[in-house]
């Protein structure tokens, strides 16, 4: 994950595509394809500031989140600032979400998907082994960010193996 690696400056990218509403997300984050000024073409879930409860200070909060885990080599997708151009809110063909994207901010606060072979950790998951050191570092996370969202019925964390990723702090 981004949070594994070496301090890392933040990518911009450039919505390209739609692809689809995310299939969860109080916020309900859409589903992007978005390049890079490096020409890496990436899967996003993009939070738009006209979402409610997202706004400009709740994308800042999710981006300095996001730093924070990385700076402290926490298991997180890797965060990018999303250009959102006229031009790509023109194409959406939603006309409710191209109503929103076009009151939001054109910069928006993306996610990269975390990939394949990872699913949303269960009641039936256990901290066993080797989860159980970078389960104790994400609690310290959430309680020095304040974070109330990472509870049972909504853990906004994926579990592949014995890895984790951390999405939505």
């Amino acid at each position: 994950g981004w949070g594994t690696d070496a301090l890392r400056m933040i990518r911009y990218a450039d919505a390209v595509r739609f692809d689809r509403l995310a299939e969860r997300g109080r916020n309900e984050p859409l589903r992007v394809t978005a390049e890079t000024d490096d020409g890496d073409e990436l899967e996003v879930f993009l939070k738009p500031s006209a979402r409610p409860e997202v706004g400009i200070e709740g994308m800042a909060n999710e981006l300095f989140a996001a730093c924070v885990a990385g700076h402290l080599q926490l298991p997180i997708c890797e965060p990018v600032a999303v250009r959102m151009s006229p031009e790509w809110v023109a194409s959406v063909q939603n006309e409710p979400l191209r109503h929103l994207l076009g009151r939001s901010c054109p910069v928006a606060f993306g996610s990269v998907a975390a990939g394949t072979g990872w699913r949303a950790w269960t009641d039936e998951d256990r901290l066993l082994g080797d989860r159980r050191p970078a389960a104790l570092g994400i609690f310290a996370f959430d309680a020095f960010i304040e974070n109330r969202d990472r509870i049972v019925s909504n853990p906004n964390l994926l579990i592949r193996g014995d890895g984790f990723r951390i999405i939505d702090h």
